[in-house]
């Protein structure tokens, strides 16, 4: 999860209260971003971690890497991942690099994307060509209806974390989704 519990549990009616109070797209564009990207873990999951960490007094942060295969290994309890060193500009080519297989207790994955329409495949085709107003640092400014651009584009809707401007930092979740 990026979003903290308290816009999920009973306190999110007064954390999206708030956000909806405010009418401003660049406000609501910093309350966004800094909501989001602040991982949280479900607590039972968090203990049973860390105390398997603590009692095998190690844990290796691995970044840069390109996962090609992962499978679980019942008998082990483990996982056996194959990767590579993802490419660099400087370096070999996905398809030169040397594969290696590691053994894991936990995958904690933390993926993400840039959340830019500008950036987005169909939404910047039709930002190039369209030039709709209204975004802030790449979030569409949308009607209540989720519309972007009532005037040029009467039928352009958009949903998900592009949709975080009007929806609130869950926009990408499937709470964000019911709203």
């Amino acid at each position: 999860f990026d979003v903290p519990v308290s816009w999920f549990g009973a306190t999110s009616n007064a954390e999206m209260c708030a956000f909806w109070q405010t009418e401003d797209a660049e406000t609501r564009y910093s309350i966004v971003k800094s909501v989001r990207g602040k991982p949280t873990v479900p607590n039972i999951v968090w203990r049973e971690f860390v105390s398997d960490i603590e009692t095998k007094r190690c844990i290796h942060l691995m970044e840069g890497f390109h996962v090609t295969e992962a499978s679980w290994n019942a008998s082990a309890k483990c996982w056996n991942v194959v990767h590579q060193e993802s490419p660099s500009s400087d370096g070999p080519s996905v398809e030169e690099a040397k594969s290696r297989t590691m053994e894991f207790d936990y995958i904690l994955l933390a993926t993400g994307a840039v959340m830019s329409a500008k950036e987005h495949p169909l939404l910047g085709k039709i930002y190039a060509h369209s030039k709709p107003e209204g975004d802030v640092n790449g979030f569409p400014v949308l009607s209540e209806e989720l519309r972007w651009n009532e005037t040029d584009m009467q039928n352009l809707f958009v949903t998900g974390g592009y949709a975080a401007l009007q929806l609130g930092p869950v926009a990408a979740t499937l709470a964000g989704a019911r709203k």
